[in-house]
């Protein structure tokens, strides 16, 4: 009998390729601020980046969960001052947080992202049944 491995739970690096789908808007998006078109959407794709990485790093007790969180709140704040701008002080610090989890990403493997993904799924159903919504700070257990 064959069996089949889900090339998702593999321990292969994920490729350059893959890192550049999921990081590029997010570089993208930083520069869209002094243009005035950063939006909600914006947001919600770098989050989605900050959740994997917060939900792991906070599981190893890597510092990497510092600058996922440092840009989560950056996000939070625009949202909480309804408008989606920024200083450049502020932009400046987004961009560098992003270009440090573009790096921290390329190290991971196919299962690792895998199981973070999972990992934040888990956390938002939990999240929703407590009430909470989008771009609510919900604690992490380490």
């Amino acid at each position: 009998m064959r069996r089949k491995v889900n090339p998702m739970m593999t321990p292969t690096l994920l490729t350059p390729q893959a890192v550049q789908k999921l990081v590029t808007p997010l570089h993208i998006s930083a520069q869209l601020i002094p243009l005035g078109l950063f939006a909600k959407d914006h947001a919600e794709a770098v989050l989605k980046i900050v959740n994997i990485i917060s939900a792991d790093s906070a599981k190893r007790n890597n510092p990497m969960w510092e600058v996922a969180d440092s840009v989560g709140q950056i996000l939070v704040d625009m949202r909480n001052r309804g408008e989606w701008t920024c200083d450049e002080e502020t932009q400046k610090k987004l961009t560098q947080g992003i270009v440090r989890m573009d790096r921290y990403l390329r190290t991971w493997t196919n299962r690792r992202f895998t199981l973070a993904a999972m990992t934040v799924d888990k956390i938002n159903a939990e999240a929703r049944a407590q009430g909470k919504t989008f771009m609510d700070r919900v604690e992490l257990k380490t």
